[in-house]
């Protein structure tokens, strides 16, 4: 009998084990299935870009592989050190809540088959942050690896909440992304700030941007969203705002694109589609191939440039007498609150004053370039639900030139020793510690850290409950089986 309140005791004992037990594999089972990075999904594909003369509906999945880091860098020291010593193939995580300052073209990545990413959701919300320090011309970072992939972070240059028009100082010449690798994917992006460019793929095949909030780079000569030289991008469901042009051409006749289900905000201190004549003295072709669909231009801003110009230019200009080699095609775009026939315009040369205006009801002015299908409706919600971009794609909320975020903190560019490893890029140490040193390979956040600690906590209090209930009071026992 003597052993019946020690049997009590641990029967009590092993049914608050087996419960503990339960609830922290469910809680670990709960932490382990969060999408590693707090749910971005990379994937590498190589894409080719349609140049077919039809409207498509792109497919926007980038697949459902989870991509672990194999560095994590939180300072300019860390990055520069990875971009100079990493594989191909590699994987690098900027976490949240982590702004990284560099200098003029320091960040360089050679390697093929990259990722360089963040946490950041759609237009790049809340993903860590690379800013572009100094005053000299240069880009953020440079690829010059094939099959690059950039994802989920937020690209700050020097001028983020201003829009220069034709005039203002004169400005370094400086670049987000510049991109000499083939086929290179940007997407979930926020990129501001740039005075050249926000990405410019310059002589390669293939590229991709898309689901990026794109906005804020100007300069009186140059500022560009997303700048074709010799290349043909496909540049899809981005919202523009505040560009000098949105989308641009270099003065060739080797460079095109491919525009479809973008949004153009109503800020534009100069056209916001621009092909650019491959000479600016003569009458030429402008650039090689343009595809402008569905796309959704709002009505222009009263508002003023830094110049005091009012910022209403039309939506799309190409430049050249002869227009693109192998033609343009504008199809099935929203020109919200445009006038029909002031949307889109073509100039003779580059810079001139001999400019043709036309519309779907009246292109007979324009040599080598078609007309089709657009929508020149008062209110985006009168606009045919086939015409234009998706209705689903909202303006993101940091295209006010105000960019919130986690980089409230000061910009870290000291020394500190990469991360590297399985670490899923859980927000900090902990993540870190519980990642890298426990090897479990988990994507674990704080917060799922602190719920597990809680619920651990809550087990302690209730054992030592039923150990003091069972175990503390003599008299609960008769007094023969003392």
């Amino acid at each position: 009998m003597g052993s019946t309140g020690s049997s009590g005791r641990g029967s009590a004992g092993g049914l608050v084990l087996v419960v503990a037990a339960a609830v922290i594999a469910g809680t670990m089972g709960a932490v382990a299935a969060q999408p590693a990075a707090n749910g971005t999904n990379v994937t590498h594909t190589t894409n080719t870009t349609n140049t077919t003369d039809t409207t498509s509906t792109a497919n926007t999945t980038t697949g459902t592989s989870q991509l672990a880091p194999d560095f994590i860098v939180r300072s300019a020291a860390d990055l520069r050190r990875v971009a100079e010593t990493a594989p191909d193939g590699a994987n690098v995580f900027v976490p949240v809540n982590t702004t990284i300052t560099v200098e003029p073209d320091e960040i360089v990545f050679e390697q093929d088959d990259l990722a360089f990413y963040s946490a950041g959701g759609r237009f790049g919300e809340g993903g860590g942050t690379v800013r572009l320090g100094g005053d000299e011309n240069g880009a953020t970072i440079t690829i010059e690896g094939n099959n690059a992939t950039v994802t989920g972070l937020r690209l700050i240059g020097p001028n983020p909440n201003t829009i220069y028009g034709e005039s203002g100082p004169d400005l370094p010449n400086s670049f987000g992304i510049l991109t000499q690798g083939d086929n290179t994917t940007v997407y979930n992006a926020e990129i501001a700030g740039y005075t050249h460019a926000g990405i410019q793929f310059r002589e390669v095949e293939g590229g991709r941007v898309y689901f990026s909030s794109i906005h804020h780079n100007t300069s009186p000569s140059l500022g560009y969203g997303v700048s074709s030289w010799s290349s043909s991008p496909l540049i899809q469901y981005n919202y523009f705002d505040a560009n000098r042009h949105s989308i641009q051409t270099v003065r060739n006749t080797e460079s095109g694109y491919r525009a479809e289900g973008n949004v153009v905000g109503p800020r534009r201190p100069n056209h916001a589609f621009d092909v650019h004549s491959a000479s600016s003295t003569e009458p030429a072709h402008g650039g090689e191939r343009v595809e402008i669909v569905n796309n959704t231009f709002l009505p222009p801003s009263n508002e003023r440039d830094r110049g005091g110009e009012v910022m209403d230019d039309p939506a799309i200009t190409i430049d050249g007498r002869f227009g693109p080699v192998e033609g343009a095609l504008i199809a099935n775009n929203a020109f919200v609150g445009i006038e029909r026939g002031t949307a889109v315009y073509q100039a003779e040369e580059n810079g001139s004053q001999s400019e043709s205006f036309a519309s779907d009801a009246d292109p007979t002015e324009f040599n080598n370039i078609r007309l089709r299908g657009n929508s020149y409706a008062d209110s985006r919600a009168a606009v045919p639900p086939s015409i234009g971009a998706p209705a689903s794609l909202p303006p993101p909320s940091q295209v006010s030139g105000i960019l919130p975020g986690p980089d409230s903190g000061p910009a870290s560019d000291g020394e500190s020793a990469p991360d590297s490893g399985p670490d899923a890029g859980g927000d900090g140490p902990i993540g870190d510690f519980v990642n890298g040193w426990l090897g479990l390979g988990l994507s674990i956040t704080v917060s799922s850290v602190v719920l597990f600690a809680l619920v651990l906590l809550t087990l302690i209090i209730v054992s030592v409950l039923i150990g003091l209930r069972y175990g503390s009071g003599r008299s609960t026992l008769p007094e023969d089986d003392r």
